[in-house]
């Protein structure tokens, strides 16, 4: 059942908003709306927003009537051997575990270029490149000259919607990064400034389904990537433990 915002008044005035099913009907928790007290717009649309992560990401088959899509990417994935420690071999190993784990045994399309490798199922997109951080760092430059992993990217983001495309960056940090330090070897989420909201909506989701205890942090280095997409209901970066 799809979900809105009601603006909620006393009085004749609007005192805050809250975010329900579009019927009004009583949802499964017992309640009419999902928060107990008015909250602000701003509040109320990342909640809306958070409700619709929250149930694509739930089921393996999302059956939400305008659901939002998922783009999950490695960008420090690509490793020229075995022995290379400039990339992040774990985090493609991490990034593809979240894609399974969102589409359950469902079968999956894969498309295999010189610049990346693309598994799709519905609404849900791996998208892994084949380009080495000392060639371009993605998160630093624009690749797209050396490598079309951008430009795919930019077209599975344009074929959706950016207004509909949860984009989500998977990397790994070693025993002893600035990183684990701060979150005891769980999960970091690193988040644009300003799009904290969002993020803490994401933390309770991953808390619940993924039963990780995700640290939030605002990305204090610039990020391409979060920049390139920051008009999303939602872009991160996801920090995995390599030796997790």
């Amino acid at each position: 059942m799809p979900y809105k915002i009601f603006a909620i008044k006393k009085n004749g005035e609007v005192i805050g908003y809250k975010v329900g099913k579009k019927d009004r009907s009583i949802m499964a928790n017992g309640r009419r709306y999902l928060s107990n007290k008015p909250l602000s717009k701003k509040k109320a649309v990342a909640q809306l927003r958070a409700v619709g992560i929250s149930e694509s990401m739930g089921s393996p088959i999302p059956i939400r009537e305008n659901k939002l899509n998922f783009l999950i990417t490695a960008p420090y994935s690509y490793c020229t051997g075995e022995e290379d420690e400039f990339c992040h071999k774990n985090s493609g190993i991490k990034a593809k575990e979240l894609f399974k784990k969102m589409i359950g045994k469902s079968p999956y399309i894969c498309e295999d270029d010189t610049g990346y490798t693309h598994k799709r199922f519905n609404n849900i997109n791996l998208l892994i490149p084949k380009i080495h951080k000392s060639q371009c760092d993605l998160l630093k430059e624009d690749c797209s000259s050396r490598s079309n992993f951008v430009s795919r990217m930019d077209q599975i983001v344009n074929e959706n919607g950016l207004d509909r495309t949860v984009v989500i960056n998977v990397h790994t940090f070693p025993k002893g990064d600035k990183l684990d330090s701060s979150n005891g070897g769980h999960m970091v989420m690193t988040h644009p400034k300003g799009r904290e909201l969002h993020t803490l909506m994401l933390k309770d989701i991953f808390s619940d389904i993924f039963k990780k205890n995700p640290v939030v942090m605002e990305e204090k280095e610039r990020n391409l990537l979060h920049e390139r997409y920051i008009g999303s209901p939602l872009v991160v970066s996801l920090h995995y433990p390599d030796y997790d």
